[in-house]
């Protein structure tokens, strides 16, 4: 287990980043805070909240270590949290607010269950979005999609990427188009015209479904996976792997002032916005090409900037 001890000899439990400690949502006052937290942000107009790790918030009180554990994990998907969601819940009805939880199950009965009437609106389709570009695969996962969304009246969800793997039109244009979870493979060939031709014809399939459709930003402009040279990169968690991991979902930084047992020549410095480790030179500039206006097929349209694009024309898009 991921635990950290602190100045006084005590210790805290964290499932992810040592910044990110876990609540213990059996205690009712951790729970009453987090629901003033939802109503605060619900009462000045927020549409909708995210859950990060929506199946890894309640926990087995013994908190025993996973290796050798018998039974269900003791922190993921455990029943007693599907209660924590029917409070929040009724919190949102009050202000017409929604819920998406990031729910990571392989068991579509058990992922099921976070969408009942009472629970979360919608979850992001990790079955459809984890697809290699294949058509059967494709159309056994929305099928399957459809079939679990049924029971609880929940509408189904089409995601094709987010922020912890590849961008579609770098990963569909590689020889290999299959997904990692939090694997961005910097330095793999990719046919980005190919892998532009692919996304567009995924996000119109996407677009042509029956429910909702989540866009990861840039998905919209056909943009690429940005492959970062490794002695540029300056995400936290690349440094704290040694560099087995070139980007993080969960890796908030130290703020300044926080490393005092270090002198100021050899110690790394962090940036004034607390988001990433620099070595105290400044980053030189580099040249990248202009972001091209998004060009779908089929509008009858010019393309943005006033010339017709010869790719926006019908069935270019087939991979």
């Amino acid at each position: 287990m991921p635990w950290t001890r602190v100045e006084d000899g005590q210790w805290y439990l964290h499932l992810f980043a040592t910044e990110q400690p876990d609540l213990n949502w059996a205690h009712p006052a951790v729970r009453q805070e987090h629901e003033d937290v939802l109503r605060f942000w619900f009462e000045r107009g927020v549409a909708g909240v995210r859950i990060d790790s929506a199946a890894l918030v309640a926990k087995d009180p013994a908190l025993p270590d996973v290796a050798g554990h018998p039974g269900p994990h003791p922190y993921v998907d455990r029943d007693e949290l599907h209660d924590i969601y029917r409070g929040w819940r009724a919190i949102a009805d009050e202000f017409d607010g929604i819920f998406v939880g990031e729910v990571w199950l392989p068991d579509s009965e058990r992922f099921a269950r976070y969408l009942r009437p009472d629970e979360l609106h919608t979850a992001f389709n990790f079955s459809f979005l984890s697809c290699p570009w294949d058509g059967e695969r494709l159309r056994r996962s929305i099928d399957e999609t459809l079939a679990e969304h049924a029971p609880v009246g929940a509408p189904a969800t089409w995601v094709l990427c987010n922020h912890d793997i590849t961008r579609t039109v770098t990963r569909y244009g590689r020889e290999d188009t299959s997904f990692a979870f939090t694997s961005k493979a910097f330095g793999v060939p990719s046919d980005l015209e190919l892998g532009t031709r692919r996304a567009r014809a995924a996000a119109l399939l996407s677009l042509a479904l029956p429910g909702s459709v989540y866009l990861y930003q840039g998905e919209e402009l056909g943009l690429p996976e940005a492959d970062v040279p490794l002695d540029r990169i300056q995400d936290p968690m690349y440094f704290r792997s040694q560099g087995r991991a070139p980007a993080a979902t969960a890796a908030a930084p130290r703020c300044p002032g926080r490393r005092t047992n270090r002198t100021p020549a050899s110690a790394p410095r962090w940036s004034p916005g607390c988001r990433s480790r620099t070595t105290g030179r400044p980053t030189p500039p580099t040249s990248r090409p202009p972001t091209p206006p998004p060009c779908w097929p089929s509008t009858g349209r010019p393309c943005g900037s006033g010339a017709t694009c010869p790719s926006c024309t019908p069935g270019s898009c087939a991979g």
